[in-house]
């Protein structure tokens, strides 16, 4: 059966899949995941690998449990591939069989051995549409002390975000990067032994920094948790874990001059927690309630002493980690890494893909006229998407994210059509934080064939449609209505759109005295009458003073959303013209 278009989420090629004696083993895993229904189908078939097997007999009803009494030795092939054992995995994820993993020549191999330090982890990746279970592994101890190991891990990747984001800003971090991939990677693994989060920080891509840390200050501002020292816990919990890495092997593949996949195929680790880790813990304030509770439920158990956790055991699907090139250094990518990770084991990434080779545009200006432009001459939203002239107009992260992981451009450079309204062009710009430069739509005009227009001034946007029109103050909330647009950014003497600088901007924005509870209260009504009934989250923060200055503090552009959402509601009301 060819796989090469083959959908495990489409009943009917799932349903003619399970039909083939010779189907490959890790279809049928991935036809289970997404058809419940068919699982007794999967349990008749001759290809059923033993850890699929055993996964459906703790799973499965009774007619998958009949089905699976039925099976003799002869259905199953002495091929079949071997499968290492499930590894109770924290969600119910469907086992894959195991296969080897093919290295370029290219690609250098590397192995940790076992010495004093400490542990860094990762963790799994949810499935995503279209793209086949991303079967990490749950860290495997001793089951009394999972809780324990489990809040070690979950304070340790949050500290490092934290003291990363600290460090960060502070101007700490002023040397950054490797020389090579390899490098990276060794340094990142130095950081891993040591718990050097100091270290760690400096391997992480600068382009994807800054956004990240600023989603995390939000939200630890929207949650009351300002009062944490990340480096003083850091420093602390550090001299109360001891984590020495048992095994920790790894490969190198560079994919092209600004892209390298790090597999690491084996990880294992020794574990040992001091009683002072609770103490430290339990002195620290703003921690968040969820944090003290899993605190108070793992000083229940006992306390791991030089116990062994795997994170990936040899012949299970490894962990691979995307490296990037950027200012002539080398680091790690986590939107890389992640999509790496997610995607479909039968797409094939375009690792030759070169950002530079995707121009933007001469202007912060020329950045959105060229973006409408596209959007309207594009017949399809994925004709925009894949369009190359799009993607060039796109910050660095988003623009190497989608030339490596989006389909392929070509398939849709040529679908375009006639641009269905004309522009008069008024735009405005202002500085914007970080540098950026903010674009907002000035006193530009929209007009369509049959003489409806969209008109911008001050702030607001006035409809015309036919005899009718109405108007929407898009920045009535706002003390600085000028910094409501879109960031932009200069690259290598050309400009793109930055959505990660355009969100940072929606954090910057001031508002009006008293506007967000006004807003807050005409959305909560608007809720109510459309659905009958109440928002509780809506009526719990408008009952909590506290709370709601806190969200209102961290997240104002949200307000200004809201507002205008609750205008276009009121614009265009169910069966309107609009």
């Amino acid at each position: 059966m060819s796989t090469n278009n083959f959908n495990p989420q489409a009943a009917d090629q799932a349903l003619a899949a399970l039909n083939d004696p010779n189907l490959a083993p890790e279809l049928l895993g991935q036809i289970a995941t997404y058809h419940p229904e068919m699982w007794a189908k999967v349990a008749e078939h001759p290809r059923l690998y033993p850890a699929l097997e055993k996964w459906l007999a703790e799973k499965g009803g009774p007619e998958v449990q009949e089905a699976l009494k039925n099976r003799t030795s002869g259905n199953t092939p002495a091929a079949a591939p071997v499968a290492a054992a499930p590894q109770a995995p924290a969600v119910s994820s469907v086992p894959q069989p195991s296969s080897g993993t093919s290295v370029p020549e290219s690609s250098s191999a590397a192995s940790y051995q076992p010495g004093n330090g400490q542990h860094s982890y990762q963790a799994s990746a949810p499935a995503a549409s279209g793209m086949s279970p991303v079967n990490f592994q749950e860290p495997k101890s001793g089951g009394k002390r999972k809780g324990v190991i489990a809040l070690v891990i979950a304070l340790v990747v949050a500290l490092v975000a934290g003291v990363g984001g600290w460090l960060y800003f502070s101007g700490v971090l002023s040397a950054r990067g490797a020389e090579s991939p390899k490098a990276a990677m060794g340094q990142f693994s130095e950081a891993i032994e040591d718990l050097d989060v100091t270290k760690a920080a400096t391997v992480m891509a600068p382009s994807e920094t800054d956004f990240f840390v600023e989603i995390m200050q939000q939200g630890a501002k929207a949650g009351g948790q300002n009062n944490v020292d990340p480096v003083k816990l850091m420093s602390d919990l550090s001299k109360t874990i001891e984590i020495k890495n048992d095994k920790f092997e790894y490969e190198v593949a560079e994919k092209n001059d600004n892209l390298a996949v790090v597999s690491i195929n084996e990880w294992s680790a020794k574990v040992t927690v001091k009683p002072d880790f609770f103490t430290v813990l339990e002195e620290t304030e703003g921690l968040p309630p969820e944090v003290k509770e899993q605190i108070a439920q793992a000083k229940e158990q006992p306390l791991p002493e030089d116990e062994l956790v795997t994170f990936v055991n040899e012949g299970s699907k490894p962990i691979r980690v995307v490296m990037v090139q950027e200012g002539g250094k080398w680091f790690v990518s986590p939107m890389m890494t992640f999509a790496e990770n997610a995607r479909s084991p039968y797409s094939e990434p375009n690792y030759e893909y070169d950002p530079a080779s995707d121009k933007g545009a001469e202007s912060a200006e020329d950045v959105i006229k060229d973006i409408v432009e596209l959007g309207s001459s594009s017949r399809s939203g994925d004709d925009l998407l894949y369009s190359p002239k799009f993607r060039g107009l796109m910050e660095l992260p988003i623009r190497r994210l989608m030339g490596v992981y989006g389909d392929d451009p070509g398939k849709a450079a040529a679908r375009t059509q006639a641009s269905n309204f004309d522009v008069d062009w008024k735009l405005n710009t202002a500085k914007g934080p970080n540098g950026t430069t903010i674009v907002s739509m000035g006193e530009t005009i929209f007009t369509d064939p049959s003489g409806n227009k969209i008109e911008f001034s001050d702030g607001k946007m006035k409809i015309t449609n036919g005899a009718e029109s109405k108007t929407l103050d898009l920045a009535r909330t706002l003390v600085n209505p000028d910094q409501l647009g879109f960031a932009t950014i200069q690259e290598d003497g050309t400009w793109r759109l930055s959505l990660t600088q355009s969100y940072v901007n929606l954090t910057k924005l001031e508002l009006k005295d008293g506007v967000a509870r006004e807003v807050l209260e005409e959305f909560s009504q608007q809720y109510r009458n459309q659905n009958g009934y109440p928002s509780d989250a809506m009526s719990q923060l408008l009952s909590d003073e506290q709370t709601l200055e806190r969200v209102v503090d961290a997240f104002p552009g949200l307000i200004t959303m809201m507002d205008i959402g609750i205008q276009l509601q009121e614009l265009a009301p169910r069966n309107s013209v609009y």
